[in-house]
């Protein structure tokens, strides 16, 4: 199992259009996905088309109490004989008060399923977060990922892809306090990997990419 970055503009190109990438900036710029993610990085005052080249980006208005972060990867395994990736989510939020003692947390899973074509992805992986202090000193979130090449029993009983031809992506279980499909995911193997950040009232904020981002930045 590999998994590559993404520019953020190739990553927004593969969202809008199967034949990316496209020659046309009208056409990402008109495009609802642009329009979306764009809107959440001003809130952090993040103009996202200056980072097209990039590989990821994330900033934090101390102002504004907003956090802001996005980037895409590409996954492949040519001998995986499904016509999907599963992939897990384990997101674990806490924040904390002034003097660093904690004042809630919570953890939150999530199961989608990602349509492939010989052994990849149809279109990029879209990482993106944007939160507010939501009344804390602190917030520090991360998320503990994992694709593969797999099956969830009665889901996927096939390994062609199960759903309506037309979708890319299926959520099988959005974020929920409830492990449930978690762990339901038989991996005949799989690629883990992890981002995590924070950011403070006092203006401090850091990022943790994942290693494959990193080498790339």
């Amino acid at each position: 199992m590999r998994l590559s970055p993404m520019t953020i503009r190739s990553g927004i190109e593969s969202q809008i259009s199967l034949q990316w990438p496209l020659e046309n900036n009208k056409a990402i710029y008109n495009s609802k996905h642009f329009s979306h993610d764009s809107n959440l990085a001003e809130k952090a005052g993040v103009y996202l088309p200056q980072y097209f080249g990039d590989f990821a980006v994330s900033d934090y208005d101390a102002k504004k109490k907003q956090f802001f972060m996005l980037f895409y990867n590409m996954a492949e395994a040519q001998t995986c004989d499904r016509d999907y990736f599963i992939q897990r989510v384990k997101l674990t939020k806490t924040a904390f008060d002034i003097n660093g003692k904690v004042i809630k947390k919570d953890k939150q899973y999530l199961v989608e399923i990602m349509k492939t074509h010989d052994g990849k992805m149809k279109r990029g992986d879209r990482h993106i977060k944007r939160y507010s202090l939501n009344g804390a000193y602190t917030r520090h979130l991360s998320a503990q990922l994992e694709i593969g090449c797999g099956e969830i029993p009665e889901l996927t009983p096939t390994q062609a892809w199960p759903f309506s031809p037309s979708k890319l992506y299926k959520l099988a279980q959005d974020y929920s306090s409830q492990r449930g499909l978690y762990d339901q995911i038989d991996f005949t193997f799989s690629y883990a990997y992890s981002y995590s950040f924070m950011f403070s009232k006092d203006g401090n904020h850091s990022v943790t990419w994942p290693e494959f981002v990193n080498n790339a930045m």
